[in-house]
């Protein structure tokens, strides 16, 4: 008995979806391009810098590092496991951290020197540290240096192989 008083509604949301479906054309592109697709056959990504570009850029004049706790040589194969650095800024101004990192990069020329995004933060960190005891003698010369601000932080180091 139901499914007799139910069935004209259903018949109703059955038509009314058939016709809301087919009356409504397809939208017709312009035959003129937009900005977006006018531009697309000149796009050149290598016009622009990222972030991971620069700092890999200078990373390729510093000389091989063979320590253990340091950047491994560039001919060497190296991997990515969980270590230590020690982070002496962070900022949202990244010409700050740059102008940090260049000034960390002439005193301390044997350790790999990071800049790293976490939004909205740029954070410097120093090292490639496979242990926390190594992070400590490196946090007590950066103190030495007048880094009052250094403190260990876990994250991803190279290794050699």
């Amino acid at each position: 008995m139901s499914f007799h008083r139910a069935a004209p509604f259903l018949s109703l949301c059955a038509a009314l979806l058939v016709a809301a479906c087919a009356g409504t054309p397809p939208p017709q592109r312009s035959s003129q391009p937009d900005s977006y697709t006018k531009d697309e056959g000149s796009f050149a990504p290598g016009r622009y810098r990222t972030l991971g570009d620069s700092a890999s850029a200078a990373r390729q004049n510093e000389p091989p590092v063979s320590h253990d706790t340091q950047t491994p040589a560039r001919n060497e194969r190296a991997v990515r496991v969980m270590g230590f650095k020690v982070q002496v800024l962070s900022s949202t101004e990244l010409g700050e951290v740059e102008r940090v990192r260049d000034s960390l990069r002439v005193a301390f020329p044997q350790e790999g020197v990071d800049i790293t995004f976490d939004a909205p933060r740029y954070k410097l960190r120093v090292g490639n540290c496979a242990d926390r005891a190594a992070a400590e003698e490196l946090r007590r010369l950066l103190l030495e240096q007048g880094w009052s601000q250094a403190w260990i932080v876990p994250d991803m180091v190279l290794r050699n192989r």
